[in-house]
């Protein structure tokens, strides 16, 4: 038992590390896996709450980034701006697609009851 566990405690371990190092860009990570993951539940169960959650959590992890490359530029700050930028409009693509698959105001009355 103990050494089936070996792969998922040395996983676990480089996770805290990589928390601890760069806690910015760890949660930053997370919310775009988050994002992934959401977007694969609204493949499967076409609700456009997960595409709704898929694009907030990419715009937030984009407007992090820009952020933190305000502050502290990085040495390829022009490739990470256009990388954020394609984020930002696939995500505000994706919010289209949700708007325009669902009734315009269907999901704002859903949410609300």
């Amino acid at each position: 038992m103990r050494r089936a566990m070996a792969p998922f405690h040395s996983w676990l371990r480089g996770v805290a590390i990589a928390s601890r190092q760069d806690p910015p860009r760890f949660i930053e990570l997370m919310m775009l896996c988050l994002a992934i993951f959401s977007l694969v539940a609204w493949s499967f169960w076409e609700s456009s709450y997960f595409l709704v959650v898929c694009v907030s959590y990419i715009l937030g992890a984009s407007a992090s980034i820009l952020v933190r490359e305000m502050i502290a530029p990085s040495p390829n700050t022009r490739l990470v701006r256009c990388i954020v930028a394609l984020s930002a409009l696939i995500a505000l693509f994706c919010l289209y697609i949700a708007y325009t698959t669902v009734h315009p105001l269907h999901w704002l009355n859903q949410l609300t009851q």
